[in-house]
């Protein structure tokens, strides 16, 4: 594991910076996380998508906001265009239940944006991947109950999704962000997290036609996943926990019986993680995107909601 640089690349004076992705499009790379005045929902929370041809000096491109609270910005290429998934947040007419909604852009240069568009209701579309062609992704409610369940989803076009498959953890375990990716031979993997009964993270396995996994819990709390292979070898990147109540940003790396083994810690502490990670436009290494709020803490473990975004470049995850 071989980071060579990491910096700060975006911070607002008292606002929250954080959740975050990173691709390299046409050249470029594109950076998403959401500004606003906290971690939990607010009406005036929304997204920005930064530019840079070199990965340290960037600028806005875009600026996202649905007239309520606008975040967690993923991105996809999907059929010669840039993607940017999101979701929105607002409270329900009587208060007692938070309406989430799942929205698209999608732009052919990564500059000029098209409108939002709504195009799911009460269910998050959370970081969908493109293989082959064919976009994929788990989507999970806001508030899982029995007759909720995670979902494995697929589509030709990034708007018209088709089902496959309940994901096999049950609700009552609250399993929500998943994080995908497919290996050389087409096999998926899913990286889940969970928040309730102990919030142990999953690792799924599942071949074509994707209706059938395998399970296998990863033994530890980890949070804000990603999930990537280089070569042969599969990497996490997650927020993990100490005994101790500290929380941190890592990268592990997945050995042979897919038990997570730690490979470097970020820079970072309390409300943090949330990567993204893209080749480099050399292909000599990757960027990876977090946020983290450790320089505002101020000796306190919990975060005081001043979140900044970081990029860490590497040359080697082997």
């Amino acid at each position: 594991m071989n980071i060579t640089e990491i910096r700060k690349v975006y911070a607002m004076p008292g606002c929250h910076c954080a959740f975050t992705d990173i691709i390299t499009f046409q050249g470029c790379y594109y950076l998403g996380f959401m500004e606003g005045p906290k971690h939990m929902v607010d009406d005036k929370n929304h997204s920005l998508i930064l530019s840079s041809r070199d990965g340290k000096s960037w600028e806005k491109v875009c600026r996202i906001h649905c007239g309520k609270d606008t975040r967690e910005p993923k991105f996809m290429e999907l059929n010669g265009m840039l993607w940017c998934f999101f979701f929105t947040i607002e409270p329900s007419a009587d208060g007692t239940h938070m309406l989430t909604d799942s929205w698209h852009m999608w732009s052919i240069d990564g500059r000029t944006w098209s409108e939002p568009v709504c195009f799911a209701y009460g269910e998050k579309y959370w970081r969908p991947v493109n293989h082959r062609g064919t976009a994929y992704c788990v989507t999970h409610p806001k508030d899982p109950a029995p007759d909720k369940p995670c979902r494995l989803m697929r589509s030709q076009d990034g708007t018209n999704w088709e089902y496959l498959a309940d994901i096999p953890i049950e609700a009552a375990q609250k399993p929500n962000e998943a994080a995908l990716a497919f290996d050389g031979k087409g096999v998926l993997h899913i990286f889940i997290r969970t928040d309730r009964e102990q919030c142990r993270a999953y690792l799924l396995r599942t071949e074509a036609p994707y209706i059938v996994f395998e399970k296998k819990s990863l033994g530890m709390r980890l949070g804000g996943p990603l999930l990537w292979f280089d070569h042969k070898t599969a990497f996490l990147g997650a927020r993990f926990h100490l005994d101790s109540g500290y929380s941190h940003t890592g990268i592990f790396r997945l050995d042979e019986e897919n038990r997570p083994q730690l490979l470097a810690v970020l820079p970072s502490m309390g409300d943090s993680s949330y990567m993204g990670i893209t080749r480099k436009t050399d292909n000599s290494g990757f960027l990876i995107s977090y946020y983290s709020s450790h320089e505002s803490l101020g000796g306190d473990l919990f975060s005081q909601n001043h979140g900044s975004i970081y990029v860490a470049e590497t040359c080697d995850l082997q």
